[in-house]
């Protein structure tokens, strides 16, 4: 389903699942879309709301208009609601509509805005969004950022945070071939970090990802579930944690975690394998010795 959507935008999808998982809500909502949508791309609340302050308010607003139920886990495969069916296939007439290959951050933007009645909608109707301008605005940005003979520049609303000067690059990694299973590991390293009060995503944060995520085959190669306690244990003991992490929150991904995502996508490469799976993220994981 997700084959044409770039990277981030993929992103923005598991994101949103996150969300509506610790909303505790049995689906994903068009709410929990947008709540993914600016927790992926800053750019959107530079450039289109007042302040970051305004992404807190939309928060704030979510969870007094979401009634109250037992958080979700992770694990369960939340269905689309309609609303959120529609906004994906609205994205996707946008996309074609500019004559664009794929489906980026953008037209999801664009998508929930065409969704008028829907909740989502009507948050960013209250801060002053209008579809006509922000898709005159996206028209706008592309014409003037053309790159030259021909080539198709990179969109400024679907770039990646350029790295800062002082630091090393990151490696780069393919998310969008890691399988759903894979993503939905790294997404586990981002609650683990959470629920730690860490404000980085570590690789032992990743470790516990995947040893979520693949329960049985984690048991099999540690051969106990003992193991697998006692792993939690020790990650716990080595933590220091920091003031509460709350839900959303930006947290910074290590330049190891990141480099055990890349040996990953090298591990799944070296034999030959079209996709990268949770297999690949634990040789990745070996593979940063340090």
């Amino acid at each position: 389903m997700f084959e044409r959507y770039t990277e981030r935008a993929r992103r923005v999808i598991f994101f949103a699942r996150y969300e509506a998982s610790v909303f505790g809500s049995p689906c994903i909502e068009t709410e929990h879309l947008l709540l993914g949508l600016l927790r992926e791309d800053k750019t959107v609340a530079n450039r289109f709301l007042d302040s970051y302050a305004a992404v807190d308010s939309i928060r704030r607003q979510i969870e007094e208009h979401t009634k109250v139920r037992e958080k979700v886990s992770t694990s369960v495969d939340l269905p689309l609601s309609h609303g959120c069916k529609r906004i994906l296939a609205y994205g996707a007439e946008e996309a074609a509509r500019l004559g664009h290959k794929h489906i980026g951050t953008a037209h999801l933007l664009l998508g929930i805005l065409k969704e008028e009645k829907c909740f989502a909608a009507a948050l960013l109707h209250e801060r002053g969004l209008q579809l006509s301008a922000v898709r005159e605005e996206f028209e706008r940005s592309q014409s003037a950022e053309r790159a030259p003979a021909g080539l198709t520049a990179q969109p400024w609303w679907d770039r990646g945070q350029p790295a800062a000067p002082a630091r090393q690059a990151a490696p780069a990694i393919a998310f969008g071939r890691f399988t759903e299973p894979a993503m939905r590991a790294a997404l586990f390293a981002y609650q683990e970090a959470t629920d730690l009060g860490s404000p980085t995503i570590d690789v032992e944060h990743l470790l516990l990802g995947v040893l979520r995520q693949d329960g049985p085959e984690a048991t099999r190669l540690l051969r106990s579930d003992a193991a697998l306690e006692s792993i939690r244990r020790e990650i716990e003991e080595h933590t220091q944690p920091d003031d509460e992490i709350p839900p959303g929150a930006d947290l910074v991904l290590s330049r190891e975690y990141q480099k055990a995502l890349a040996f990953a996508s090298e591990e799944s490469e070296r034999l030959g394998h079209k996709n990268v799976e949770t297999g690949h993220l634990l040789l990745g994981i070996l593979n940063e010795e340090d």
